[in-house]
């Protein structure tokens, strides 16, 4: 999966579940209770001499002298002694928060500068700061569908080498402040990736692939592809692989290699034709536009679609007056997500994992089963059913064989 790649299942999934801005698209570890031994300990300045002194003792220690206050007594003793350590983070709780960590210090921090960091940030927004929206990770990135390495490495088709974890985070948040320029995931990325699928065997992503095998999905009906040497795959065009400058078009009898489509040129809804930094805009590819946006403060108004977003951690909603009536002359304004009881308007005014339900206050989100109007109401992320009557419920995952 490239960076152009990994970008736009990120944005076009997010899409799907809320408005774009602009023309395009710890745990705490519990601690022991104990006595305070530090500093701040209170001290008897006349405290009853020991009457009982033990052998060794030093008889001559007089009951009543001066106690420095700022002299700890015992220095031996460590207070946080009893604290218990945090837990180590397995492979898949660290993968999740290095791929979480990356993204939202984009959104928190480069928002005004990088349009894909801008659209992370009014996706973001709504936990509020930067350190909810990294713990919250397991959540969004599973519900706008980014949850590829980390389902790769539980389930054992990528080994995680954890020494590299940092330097990944940091080129995820350099690659969406700066934006994609190279095909590939970053390389700090990828180095931290070791693949353990060979030759013949099932996979999702080329990352799960080792050596020069990729994972080639052409002709399968399945969610997954399988490892194989693109050069022998005949996956498309005379060849058996296209080249870098171009792409497989699938649309006739047999699949054929074709240069990528050029500005202006038609294209499909995707885009995946359309040249390297170039986009699909209402079926021609096209160049994006370098956009100035304007970051809003709290308070300020703002509106949807428009080229000034709310600051990062800030969210645009609907003002009501204390009987939570709406009050269409305030329009709209930057504030802080709203919490379980307050007034909405819609769901993404809300602090993430919360609703704006039909009595117009943000609420917990609805299980599996229960009647939904969109992905946002759904604790899985996924409101389906027969169409008639939609219910939440479990999301669809790809069940991968093992080699």
């Amino acid at each position: 999966m490239n960076v152009k790649q990994w970008t736009m299942r990120a944005l076009a999934l997010a899409m799907a579940a809320t408005l774009v801005v602009g023309c395009s698209d710890d745990p705490d570890p519990a601690v022991d209770a104990g006595e305070d031994v530090g500093t701040d300990a209170e001290l008897d300045p006349d405290p009853e001499p020991d009457t009982d002194v033990q052998d060794g003792g030093d008889e001559d220690v007089d009951p009543d002298a001066d106690v420095d206050p700022d002299v700890d007594p015992d220095p031996d003793v460590d207070p946080d002694a009893d604290a218990d350590p945090a837990p180590e983070l397995t492979d898949v709780e660290l993968i999740t928060e290095v791929l979480a960590r990356g993204f939202c210090e984009a959104a928190y921090t480069c928002a005004e500068t990088s349009s894909e960091a801008a659209f992370l940030s009014t996706q973001l927004s709504r936990f509020g700061s930067l350190e909810a929206c990294v713990a919250g990770g397991d959540q969004w990135l599973s519900l706008i569908g980014f949850v590829g390495p980390i389902d790769a490495v539980a389930d054992g088709r990528i080994i995680l080498d954890r020494q590299g974890a940092e330097a990944c985070a940091q080129a995820l948040t350099t690659a969406y402040c700066e934006g994609p320029q190279s095909e590939g995931p970053p390389p700090e990325c990828e180095a931290i990736l070791e693949p353990t699928r060979n030759e013949g065997e099932a996979c999702v992503d080329n990352e799960e692939c080792t050596g020069d095998l990729e994972c080639i999905h052409e002709g399968s009906t399945q969610c997954y592809g399988t490892c194989l040497d693109p050069a022998l795959a005949n996956a498309c065009g005379d060849e058996g692989v296209c080249q870098p400058w171009e792409d497989c078009d699938e649309s006739g009898e047999s699949p054929t290699c074709v240069p990528y489509a050029g500005a202006g040129d038609e294209c499909t809804v995707d885009g995946d034709e359309c040249a390297e930094g170039e986009r699909c805009n209402y079926g021609f590819c096209e160049e994006p536009v370098v956009v100035e946006l304007t970051l809003l403060a709290d308070g300020e108004p703002c509106s949807q679609g428009s080229l000034s977003i709310c600051a990062p951690g800030l969210v645009c909603g609907a003002v009501f007056d204390g009987e939570g009536q709406l009050d269409e002359e305030a329009g709209t304004v930057c504030g802080a997500p709203r919490e379980a009881g307050v007034f909405c308007a819609d769901s993404s005014e809300c602090l993430f994992g919360l609703r704006c339900n039909d009595e117009g206050v943000c609420a917990d989100l609805l299980e599996d089963g229960e009647r939904c109007n969109s992905d946002l109401d759904c604790a899985s992320g996924t409101c389906g059913g027969d169409g008639v009557a939609p219910v939440c419920v479990a999301p669809l995952t790809c069940e991968v064989p093992a080699p």
